[in-house]
């Protein structure tokens, strides 16, 4: 079962990434983001959005994907996949999309609060250990939902009494979150 799910997670990463690899990739123009709707707020939900991709930058995130999609393709074609996802990437419509998209979704509140969060040393630290956290979860969520869909498709019972796989205890404390330069000044 789970070289089935993996089978089919390798067809709808690898296929699509071999048949990029092997074509001439142009880039395509993104379509303009639609306008926000103009209130007496607008203005300045699209500042605080700006300042928010400036401390959440949506390129990262696109080349942790397009890094994600490049490693599921044969070792050799990794390197030029990845190269030629970025150049094809239309980074600046994208985050003008995203500055859009936050500008709709969010109030000045909400996004003064996300800035606050965002512009932390907890958040900082957060995010920097947030990968390997994801990358831990992985396995044992892919057993489990290898678990699930063989149920699922057996009509069997889940035994939800079992015990589950093989979970580590703890063994430290979480690391501390890194501190923040200092902005005070100097006595004088």
């Amino acid at each position: 079962m789970k070289k089935l799910v993996s089978m089919a997670l390798a067809c709808i990463l690898i296929v699509p990434a071999s048949a990029l690899a092997q074509q001439a990739v142009k880039p395509v123009p993104a379509a303009a983001p639609a306008a926000a709707p103009m209130d007496a707020d607008s203005n300045e939900r699209v500042t605080l959005a700006t300042r928010m991709i400036e401390l959440t930058p949506p390129r990262q995130t696109v080349d942790i994907v397009i890094g994600q999609i490049a490693n599921a393709a044969p070792p050799e074609q990794r390197a030029s996949l990845r190269q030629k996802m970025t150049d094809a990437f239309d980074y600046k419509a994208f985050q003008a999309f995203v500055i859009n998209e936050m500008a709709q979704t969010f109030t000045v509140a909400e996004l003064k609060k996300m800035i606050e969060y965002h512009s932390s040393p907890e958040a900082a630290s957060i995010a920097s250990k947030m990968r390997g956290y994801e990358t831990r979860l992985q396995p044992q969520m892919t057993k489990m939902i290898d678990v699930a869909l063989m149920v699922a498709r057996t009509g069997g019972t889940p035994d939800k009494g079992a015990p589950p796989a093989v979970v580590p205890p703890v063994t430290s404390a979480p690391a501390s979150a890194p501190q923040a330069p200092s902005t005070a000044q100097p006595a004088r």
